[in-house]
């Protein structure tokens, strides 16, 4: 039976993702070693499935679609410049989140209480950020008190509305995961 690597998430609108590459373009001049991820994969992951089969596909489908009918749209914008892992060898480089923050972990919450009623197994942990980078080895000196400086600076991007939550797919490829919307679940009166 074929599996399908499964999240649910938002998707950034085109003025914040504007924003974002701008921004990655002075990461990418300060941190030449570090790959970036693809644009197209820039998300803020609410719940991440992993491996599901057609019918928890579908449940997944249907948590989405009952968590958006009881969810206003909210406001959010990219803040801040973070990294998880030891300063001087993060594992990943991510940009925060700001505005409607109660909002946004209270549509979080629901989410998982919707998926733990379909019996879908997710990851319960929520920090709301979207990766700008993974990194597989420690930066070089130069590179991590370069990201350390960066982070210090103030950096924020537009408002932007969230209109919907997304159940997307994950296809892991040699050159980095790909990532495509099964569907999409607009929020009450969006």
């Amino acid at each position: 039976m074929p599996m399908t690597r499964t999240f649910l998430a938002i998707e950034v609108d085109a003025p914040t993702r504007t924003f974002m590459a701008a921004r990655v373009a002075t990461l990418r001049s300060l941190l030449p070693s570090v790959r970036f991820v693809a644009a197209d994969t820039w998300h803020l992951t609410l719940a991440f499935l992993g491996d599901l089969d057609e019918a928890q596909v579908q449940a997944a489908c249907a948590s989405a679609a009952a968590v958006a009918h009881a969810t206003a749209p909210f406001v959010v914008r990219v803040a801040g410049l973070g990294t998880f892992g030891d300063a001087t060898a993060p594992r990943v480089i991510w940009l925060g989140v700001a505005g409607m923050l109660a909002e946004l972990r209270a549509c979080q919450e629901r989410v998982g209480t919707a998926l733990d009623r379909a019996g879908l197994g997710h990851d319960g942990r929520f920090s709301p950020h979207l990766t700008l980078a993974r990194l597989r080895q420690p930066l070089p000196p130069t590179e991590a008190a370069a990201l350390q400086e960066a982070q210090t600076q103030a950096s924020v991007g537009p408002d932007f509305t969230v209109t919907h939550i997304a159940v997307m797919r994950s296809d892991l490829t040699p050159s980095g995961a790909r990532y495509s919307a099964l569907a999409r679940a607009p929020l009450a009166g969006a």
